[in-house]
């Protein structure tokens, strides 16, 4: 089977604490005090998930996987996550907006919050569905491909998946475009 995803997601951390202390060797970044602070607890959070999420793997099986897909508590969660998702770009659009009136540090501080969130929930979503499009590639390399080909729900899966990971690299871009990183 794969990885549980918090434990994933936990790993995820790494590239935040990697980047943060290979920008000042690479990029001649300054790391201060409040950023070195934060990378630790941010290093600490992740390893303390890592050490007590569940590592046991569940064999999902694909009829499951779509079962899952079509359940209410599904159905809550994709309109709470976008939600959460129109929350943050709303508030991107009116704070670039703000931006282009006026250079108040506010609107550039709820700004770079509001990508960077919107960027980060993206990702979640990405693997999420990542995941779940690797266990429809399993099953199909395992011959159950006439289940996995003709389910909506596998094409679902992949635009879903495909979406969020180019809508994630697009907002991250445009972080990285417009603030100092």
């Amino acid at each position: 089977g794969f990885a549980p995803q918090t434990v994933v997601a936990a790993f995820g951390a790494a590239t935040l604490v990697i980047n943060t202390w290979t920008a000042p060797l690479f990029l001649q970044e300054v790391l201060t005090p409040d950023l070195f602070g934060s990378t630790l607890i941010i290093s600490f959070g992740a390893v303390v998930v890592v050490l007590n999420a569940s590592h046991a793997s569940s064999q999902l099986e694909l009829n499951g996987l779509f079962e899952r897909y079509l359940s209410l508590d599904f159905f809550f969660y994709s309109v709470t996550v976008l939600w959460i998702i129109l929350s943050f770009f709303g508030t991107f659009l009116i704070s670039e907006k703000r931006l282009q009136e006026s250079d108040a540090s506010y609107s550039a501080r709820i700004h770079l919050v509001s990508i960077a969130s919107l960027s980060g929930v993206l990702g979640s979503q990405s693997l999420l569905f990542a995941k779940s499009f690797m266990l429809i590639v399993k099953n199909v390399l395992s011959g159950e491909f006439t289940l996995a080909l003709r389910s909506w729900e596998t094409y679902f899966v992949l635009l879903t998946t495909t979406i969020c990971i180019c809508l994630q690299t697009y907002f991250l871009n445009v972080a990285l475009a417009r603030f100092e990183s």
